[in-house]
């Protein structure tokens, strides 16, 4: 399944057995589809921080995508998840298959999120970083 938002019509050129299902906004719906996937996969070429990527890893779901920007930040190589460089699909492609199913990848990947990007321990930084500790 795919999902997301799109101006152009999607179905004709996803591969054969994928379903579109659009988009939403309801969180519920949207934390659902992302804990159903076996693996995450952004092919954007530019990512101030990759707020996607980190939704669907809170979610326990590894992430392939190109190494670029603040993705570097979320995505570990080969923990949680894959960093290929921008437009090299043999790379993403077995990325794809590597992360499909790996439990051990969907453990880090939640454990990344809850460790990294804690609201509190964000909170915390910040504080900490303001008051020049």
């Amino acid at each position: 399944a795919a999902f997301g938002r799109s101006s152009a019509p999607v179905g004709s050129v996803l591969p054969p057995h994928t379903t579109w299902l659009g988009y939403t906004s309801n969180d519920s719906l949207m934390r659902l589809w992302y804990a159903a996937a076996d693996v995450f996969v952004s092919l954007s070429r530019s990512e101030t921080f990759g707020l996607a990527v980190a939704e669907a890893m809170a979610c326990g779901t590894p992430a392939v995508a190109w190494k670029v920007g603040g993705l570097v930040d979320v995505v570990d190589h080969g923990v949680n998840g894959f960093l290929e460089r921008a437009g090299d699909f043999s790379s993403l492609g077995r990325a794809i298959v590597a992360a499909c199913g790996n439990p051990g990848m969907q453990q880090a990947a939640r454990a990344k999120i809850a460790s990294t990007f804690d609201a509190a321990l964000v909170a915390r930084r910040h504080l900490e970083l303001y008051a020049g500790n």
